[in-house]
């Protein structure tokens, strides 16, 4: 029976029109079902199998690359921070940061400006955004955890407490860590190439954050925009690029990967140990947020130099290509590319962009509204109709970079 109800609904997918199948990779990626899909959690791994059974029907070879993570959450009963004689309250007056620190507890007694400590005095907007990071669990794999040098350890000051980390101020603190161990795939499908030894990449994070804090009654953080978007993205090219049965100079690996909400993890242990077995990495092209709020005619392509002629050629004159507008963000190092970068392998995050000033309207106000919250959920103004060209200009893309010289 159900493989029976798993062959209709395959028969479905194909028969839909492609804007409808993208919005349903989207629909099951982002719903309540799979809890947010934290790194190592069922619906993480109720994802990642979806994503394996979509890039086998594209006719992909498929596999599940298994990373053990670490996961790590601060043992609030068990920590404290004393400044001076002033005891400070965990989760309202500081917060630890989990980030980069090394995966044990730690007890420091010194000073303000000593090498032991680092504190970070926050704004209210900074506060707000590390308290919503300090409710979740931070995702480590286990290889790294283990042989992590030993950091400052970091506490984050709200606006109030600020004040009381004077110059020479004595700080006294345990930070208590509470871990358990974890297995959550990348999710791998390989469309081979004339030239098997070499790869091109064209990936997208398949995590979100879970159940966390509730906003209006709202405790999942579905992660429709970020990213389940990209995932169904990703799906769609390989699809696209099937169909249309070239082989490609080099073969073309998709892959959806875990813990990028928790520093681009799932994605550095890809980097490290790259599927197939052998490859050698030439390019990545990494999708983070494919909103299809609005018509795809323009495209911000962030990373490596030596591949935008390659966007170029595969914009043509029916897209233009823009610059990031707000470099200062250091985007290029904010997602799932920066982890082939830092390797020394050319990579771009590609995202379409607001093509007007309604556009970017609607867009910022979304980024504010639903942007790592619980709105971030299929009730945002979706207009799958215009997922299909920013599908077809990634399958060129893709295209053009494993066939360059």
């Amino acid at each position: 029976m159900l493989t029976a109800m798993r062959a209709l609904l395959v028969a479905a997918l194909l028969a839909a029109s492609p804007a409808d199948r993208w919005f349903s990779h989207v629909q099951y990626l982002a719903s309540d079902r799979l809890e947010g899909r934290a790194t190592g959690t069922r619906g993480y791994r109720l994802a990642a199998d979806y994503v394996a059974r979509e890039l086998t029907a594209a006719g992909l070879e498929t596999e599940l690359q298994q990373v053990a993570y670490v996961l790590r959450r601060t043992d609030a009963r068990r920590s404290e921070v004393l400044v001076g004689d002033r005891r400070l309250v965990i989760g309202r007056d500081v917060v630890f940061r989990l980030r980069l620190s090394p995966d044990q507890s730690r007890r420091v007694d010194t000073h303000l400006g000593d090498a032991d400590v680092e504190i970070v005095r926050s704004t209210a907007e900074e506060w707000a955004a590390e308290l919503s990071d300090a409710a979740f669990p931070n995702a480590v794999p286990a290889e790294r955890a283990l042989r992590a040098p030993e950091r400052p350890l970091t506490l984050i000051a709200s606006p109030e407490a600020g004040p009381a980390f004077a110059p020479g101020v004595r700080i006294r603190a345990r930070h208590a860590i509470r871990t358990r161990r974890v297995t959550a795939p990348n999710v791998i499908g390989v469309l081979r190439g004339a030239d098997p030894s070499e790869a091109v990449v064209v990936s997208a994070h398949l995590d979100h954050l879970g159940i966390g804090p509730a906003v209006d009654s709202d405790a999942i953080y579905n992660g429709a925009m970020d990213n389940a978007s990209g995932v169904a993205t990703v799906i769609e090219v390989a699809r696209e690029l099937r169909e249309r049965g070239l082989k490609p100079r080099r073969s073309i690996v998709f892959v959806a990967v875990g813990a990028e909400e928790d520093g681009a993890y799932g994605s550095w242990y890809f980097v490290h140990h790259p599927r197939p077995a052998g490859v050698r990495i030439v390019a990545d092209l990494n999708v983070d947020g494919a909103s299809a709020f609005y018509p795809f005619r323009s495209v911000m392509a962030v990373g490596t130099e030596t591949l935008q002629a390659e966007v170029a050629a595969a914009a043509g004159d029916r897209v233009r290509v823009v610059p990031d507008p707000r470099p200062e963000r250091n985007t290029v190092a904010g997602s799932d590319q920066w982890s082939f970068i830092r390797a020394g392998i050319p990579a771009l995050l590609v995202r379409g962009t607001a093509p007007g000033p309604e556009e970017r309207k609607l867009i910022v106000d979304i980024m504010a509204t639903a942007y790592h919250q619980p709105g971030d959920d299929l009730s945002l103004p979706w207009k799958p109709e215009n997922a299909p060209d920013f599908v077809r200009f990634m399958a060129d893309l893709a295209l053009r970079v494993a066939n360059r010289p």
